[in-house]
C-alpha cells in the first residue's frame, strides 16, 4: 500500500506556479469532480494528499464491470467482488489559465507518444486486498494483468506492449512491482 501523499515535481511549472488537481475523470474535467487540489509553486514541487475511501467510494468498479461487453476476459481474480478506482493522469492548471496540462508519471525520457517498452506509474485505490492475473482482449487493445492490491492506494506500473501504426496503444500490461521504477511527471 502507498503512503497517502504523492510527492513530485511538475516539470512544466511556470514562474507563477499553478494548481494540481486529481479529477474523477481527467479526460472530461468539465464533467468530473475535483477530488483533491494543491497549489504548485514556481519550483514545481508538490505534495498531493490522495483522497480517502469516502471520496472515491462512488467511483469504485470491478475490473470486469469497467470493460466493454465485446471484450474476452480470461482473468483469475482472488476476490471478484473487489472494486477499484484508477488515477492515471493529474491536471496542472498554470496560474491564470483554464486549460490544463495533462501529467502522466512516466519513464524518464519517454516522449508524448508512448512506444513499446515505455511505462508509467498509475495509482489504484482498492476497497479490498485482492489479486488479478490474466488477459483481457478487446477490439481496440489487449491488457495483461499481474496485480496484487492491498486495501487502499496502490502503485501499479502500466507498460506499453504494442502500438498501432498511428501511435495508439493496442497492448499494455498492469503489474504491481516490489519496487517502483524511475518515473517523473
Amino acid at each position: 500500500m502507498l503512503a497517502r501523499v504523492l510527492t513530485g515535481t511538475v516539470r512544466q511549472a511556470i514562474p507563477t506556479g499553478g494548481q494540481l488537481t486529481l479529477q474523477s475523470n481527467p479526460a472530461r474535467p468539465e464533467f468530473s469532480d475535483a477530488l483533491v487540489s494543491v497549489r504548485v509553486g514556481a519550483d514545481g514541487r508538490f505534495q498531493l494528499p490522495l483522497p480517502d475511501r469516502h471520496r472515491v467510494s462512488k467511483l469504485l468498479v470491478s475490473f470486469t464491470d469497467a470493460l466493454s461487453p465485446d471484450c474476452r476476459v480470461n482473468l483469475n481474480e482472488s476476490r471478484p467482488q473487489a472494486r477499484h478506482f484508477a488515477v492515471e493522469t493529474l491536471l496542472f492548471y498554470p496560474t491564470g489559465s483554464a486549460t490544463p496540462v495533462y501529467l502522466l508519471q512516466k519513464r524518464p525520457g519517454a516522449g508524448e507518444r508512448l512506444k513499446p517498452g515505455d511505462y508509467a506509474v498509475v495509482y489504484y485505490y482498492a476497497d479490498l486486498a485482492s489479486s488479478a492475473t490474466g488477459t483481457v482482449t478487446c477490439p481496440a487493445y489487449t491488457m495483461t494483468l499481474a496485480t496484487h492490491f492491498a486495501a487502499g492506494w496502490n502503485a501499479v506500473v502500466y507498460t506499453v506492449d504494442a502500438v498501432s501504426s498511428t501511435g495508439e496503444v493496442t497492448g499494455f500490461s498492469l503489474r504491481t512491482p516490489r519496487q517502483l521504477p524511475p518515473a517523473r511527471f
